[in-house]
């Protein structure tokens, strides 16, 4: 009888020691997944910031066009 007691004790200690054993497992998934996030967002963003310098250079270059637009007519 004591055995049973003794074994039902310890089966009860790792039921209840078992799920934070999961859930920490869970949480440094979504660490690394999160890490990952972060890194794909900073890429996302040089990204944003590289196109955003090409449209300002396409918008200089358009001005620029239309100032030499204007001196051809000029001097025909």
């Amino acid at each position: 009888m004591e055995f049973k007691r003794v074994l039902v004790g310890i089966v009860l200690v790792l039921l209840m020691a078992a799920p934070p054993l999961f859930f920490t497992k869970t949480t440094q998934a979504e660490n690394d997944s999160n890490d990952q996030s972060g890194v794909i967002i900073g890429k996302l963003n040089q990204v944003l910031d590289n196109q955003k310098a090409i449209a300002a250079d396409i918008a200089s270059m358009k001005q620029e066009l239309s100032v030499v637009k204007i001196r051809v007519t000029q001097s025909q």
